[in-house]
Order: C-alpha cells, then structure tokens, then sequence
C-alpha cells in the first residue's frame, strides 16, 4: 500500500482573521485596564479635574461602545 504524500496544512484565511480579531480584543482590554490603573497617577500629574478625567476614559469607552456595534452588524451581515 503506497502512502500518499502529506502537504502541509494550510491556515484557512477566516482563521487568520479571527487570531488578528482575538489580538485586537486583548490590546483593546489591556488598553482600558491600564488607563483605569493610570487614572490616579494621570490625574494628579496633569492636575485634571474628575470631569476631565471622565473624558479620559470616555475617550476609551465610546470607541468601544460604537465599535462593539459595527463589529456585530458586520458578523451578522458577512456570517
């Protein structure tokens, strides 16, 4: 009984884009949980108000928020 030759398997493209989507996600996360440790030393060292350092973190949070919901049409609409 011959054996057939073996190729090498290939990485399917939707794999790729879902490893680059799972990286983007955990800098995402990494991004907001470092800006709230921050937040304390960034607020005394810029001598910030805590309405401005609520729009430090708004300009996290919003991003987030309106991307959550693009990325979630656009799973639904190429899914």
């Amino acid at each position: 009984m011959e054996q057939q030759p073996t190729h090498p398997r290939r990485v399917k493209t939707r794999h790729i884009i879902l490893a680059v989507m799972c990286l983007m996600y955990f800098i995402s996360y990494i991004d907001r949980v470092n800006i709230a440790v921050a937040g304390p030393i960034i607020w005394h060292e810029m001598g910030l108000t805590s309405g401005q350092l609520g729009l430090v973190f708004s300009a996290f949070a919003y991003p987030y928020a309106v991307m959550q919901i693009v990325g979630g049409w656009l799973a639904d609409k190429y899914s």
